[in-house]
């Protein structure tokens, strides 16, 4: 494949991704729960707890930025702070089980979602979906 050719699908796939994922985003359970919060939610769900600066970097936020949002997560009794046992001015961050249902809704409504699309496909374009997925995952860097 030329290096124009490489670049053509470079952008076609950057185009299909990013309006894939645009779309997916606004599949959620609760929309008074803003896009940055569900991100939280959904990295700590993850990941397992974190301490508010590690989520912070995973989520390339500003630590004030991060504060305000672990505060409105916490006053709806979605988040915890645990306290370090070794120094209690530390704490890591989890989901409360409130917290852990709507990470567990909002994946399955977005997996609903692109099931649905999927089953509208040929059989062959499933097919390609089906080789793709673990190259887009690579891509990706997971």
């Amino acid at each position: 494949m030329g290096k124009q050719t490489i670049s053509s699908v470079a952008q076609a796939v950057r185009f299909s991704v990013m309006r894939l994922s645009r779309t997916l985003r606004t599949e959620h359970s609760d929309p008074s729960i803003s896009l940055t919060e569900r991100s939280v939610l959904a990295a700590l769900g993850r990941t397992g707890a974190m301490t508010p600066s590690a989520l912070a970097e995973r989520e390339r936020m500003k630590a004030p930025s991060m504060t305000h949002v672990l505060a409105e997560l916490e006053t709806r009794g979605l988040i915890r702070r645990i306290p370090w046992e070794s120094d209690r001015r530390c704490v890591d961050i989890t989901l409360t089980d409130a917290g852990m249902a709507i990470v567990h809704e909002d994946q399955r409504q977005r997996t609903e979602w692109l099931a649905a699309r999927i089953r509208k496909l040929s059989h062959e374009e499933q097919e390609i979906l089906r080789i793709a997925a673990p190259i887009l995952d690579k891509l990706s860097g997971s």
